[in-house]
C-alpha cells in the first residue's frame, strides 16, 4: 500500500516538474528575454533552488542557456529549432510566403501573416519592408483581435456562433485615440470590411501605423488566416489604401486561399 502512494506521489510530481518546467520556459520568452535566477525565481514564484535544478536540466538539452556563465539565462537554440519546425508544418504559412514577398517587393511595406489563437492574432510570418520604419512586431508575438487589421479582416469573417463568444471575452481597451472600444461600433466596422474585402487598422494599434488587411480561407470555406501590409501612417494615407493597397491585399490573399483550396462563390465572400 506504502509503495502504491509513494507511486502515486511520483506521477504527481513528475506532472508539477513539466508544468514548473514550462512556466520557467515562458517566463523566459517575454520581452525582458533573459533573467537572473533570483529574479527568475520570483516571475515563477518557485524557490531558487527548485528553479535552478529545472534550469540545469533544460541547459543539458539545449533549450536554456546561461549567458557567458554569468548567472543570466536566456532561452537556447533548441526552443527555435522546434519553432522552426512547427512553422515550416503550417500550411497557409508554407502557400504565403512568396505572395508575402511579392507584396513587400511591390509596396516597399511590411507584410504579416496572423492567425487566430484565444482570443488574440499570433503572428506566422514577417517580412521586413525597405523603408526604414522597423516593426516592433515578431513571429510568435500576439496581438488584439478588435484593433488590428489582421484580427478585424478574421472577425469580420467568422459566422455568429464563433464571433458573439469572442466578442464577449475581448475587452476592448483604448490602445490609441482611433481605438473602437464599442461592440456596436465594432460590429458596424465588421459590415463595411465585409463589403471592402478588406480591413484596416486606422492608427488604433499603435501610435504613427496604419495597416491594411485581409481575410485567407481555407478548403472548407472557413476563415483560417489574414495577411496585412503595415508602415508608418505617413507613408499608408487612406488614399493610397483605396488605389492601391486594398486592391493589392485582395488579390494576394484570394491566390493564397486558392492554393489552399478554397473555392470562390458569390456567397463565401
Amino acid at each position: 500500500m506504502a509503495n502504491d502512494k509513494e507511486r502515486k506521489k511520483s506521477r504527481i510530481s513528475y506532472v508539477q516538474s513539466i508544468e514548473r518546467a514550462i512556466d520557467i520556459l515562458e517566463a523566459l520568452s517575454e520581452e525582458e528575454n533573459s533573467f537572473q535566477l533570483k529574479n527568475l525565481a520570483k516571475r515563477v514564484r518557485l524557490h531558487k533552488t527548485t528553479v535552478y535544478r529545472i534550469l540545469k536540466t533544460l541547459m543539458k538539452r539545449g533549450y536554456v542557456e546561461n549567458i557567458d556563465n554569468s548567472g543570466v539565462y536566456k532561452l537556447g537554440l533548441q526552443v527555435l529549432k522546434l519553432s522552426s519546425s512547427l512553422l515550416e508544418n503550417i500550411e497557409v504559412r508554407r502557400e504565403a510566403k512568396p505572395l508575402l514577398e511579392e507584396l513587400r517587393d511591390k509596396t516597399g511595406e511590411t507584410v504579416h501573416l496572423g492567425i487566430l489563437e484565444g482570443n488574440e492574432i499570433v503572428y506566422i510570418e514577417k517580412i521586413e519592408g525597405t523603408r526604414p520604419l522597423h516593426m516592433a512586431s515578431s513571429v510568435g508575438k500576439r496581438v488584439p483581435l478588435y484593433c488590428t487589421a489582421l484580427g478585424k479582416a478574421i472577425l469580420a469573417y467568422l459566422d455568429e456562433k464563433e464571433l458573439n463568444p469572442l466578442l464577449e471575452n475581448i475587452k476592448l481597451e483604448p490602445k490609441t485615440p482611433n481605438t473602437i472600444i464599442s461592440i456596436e461600433k465594432l460590429k458596424e466596422e465588421l459590415i463595411k470590411i465585409r463589403a471592402l474585402g478588406y480591413s484596416i487598422d486606422n492608427i488604433e494599434n499603435e501610435e504613427g501605423v496604419r495597416c491594411v488587411g485581409a481575410p485567407i480561407f481555407d478548403h472548407t470555406g472557413k476563415v483560417a488566416a489574414a495577411i496585412s501590409i503595415s508602415g508608418a501612417a505617413f507613408y499608408i494615407p487612406i488614399e493610397r489604401i483605396e488605389k492601391e493597397l486594398g486592391p493589392l491585399i485582395k488579390t494576394a490573399a484570394f491566390e493564397i486561399s486558392k492554393r489552399l483550396g478554397w473555392k470562390y462563390t458569390r456567397e463565401s465572400h
